[in-house]
């Protein structure tokens, strides 16, 4: 089952200060959120967020919407069942994808398709501007949510460990935010057996009677 920044970012010295808009306070360190948007909202949520932040829908090269389809959660119980269904028949909502200031900054927002629908599992950002360093970039970073938890430099990579054990539908997901480079992922790892279980669980018992 299926992944405010304010004032857009300027050139030169402009640009590092528009970064703070990216970026809340660092009182906020543990209320992890990228343009605003935090895990579990739902696709009007999203939506309204974006819209209010100046960006708007983006196009992925060869596609004629911004938004990419997978099976409801009803769907997935189906298919369970071994009902097929086409890919073009998929109902639920897998990513929405926006941009803002011609490309410069993209964000793609990822759902997870629960029992009571489909909300927000991860949500990625990249600034696409080389007179921004990705130093200036970092920094800012730290100072919304202090040091990393975790960080390597081959590939380089920071890691803040956010809430452990959320759960939506006794479904539980692991919060994390990743900075690689000019992007930052605010990813819920969706517990894998909780859904398999989900999904069993919603599977109509067998009545047709046996001859056996």
């Amino acid at each position: 089952m299926n992944t405010g920044f304010g004032k857009m970012f300027m050139k030169g010295a402009s640009a590092v200060l528009g970064a703070s808009a990216l970026l809340m306070s660092a009182a906020a360190a543990q209320s992890f959120d990228v343009a605003d948007l935090k895990l579990g909202m739902t696709q009007a949520d999203v939506e309204a967020t974006m819209a209010s932040q100046g960006y708007e829908p983006h196009n992925k090269a060869g596609r004629s919407t911004h938004i990419t389809k997978q099976a409801t959660f009803a769907q997935a119980v189906q298919q369970s069942l071994g009902e097929y269904i086409p890919r073009k028949q998929h109902e639920g909502v897998q990513a929405i994808f926006f941009q803002k200031g011609d490309s410069r900054q993209l964000v793609a927002v990822s759902f997870t398709e629960f029992p009571s629908g489909a909300f927000v599992t991860e949500i990625s950002y990249v600034l696409q501007d080389k007179s921004f360093t990705v130093q200036e970039f970092s920094d800012r970073i730290r100072q919304k949510y202090g040091a990393p938890d975790s960080s390597q430099n081959i590939p380089a990579q920071s890691t803040w460990v956010g809430d452990q054990g959320l759960t939506r539908d006794n479904i539980s997901y692991d919060e994390s935010l990743i900075q690689r480079s000019f992007g930052l992922t605010l990813k819920g790892r969706v517990k894998r057996n909780d859904m398999r279980k989900a999904i069993q669980e919603a599977r109509p018992e067998a009545t047709a009677d046996t001859d056996f």
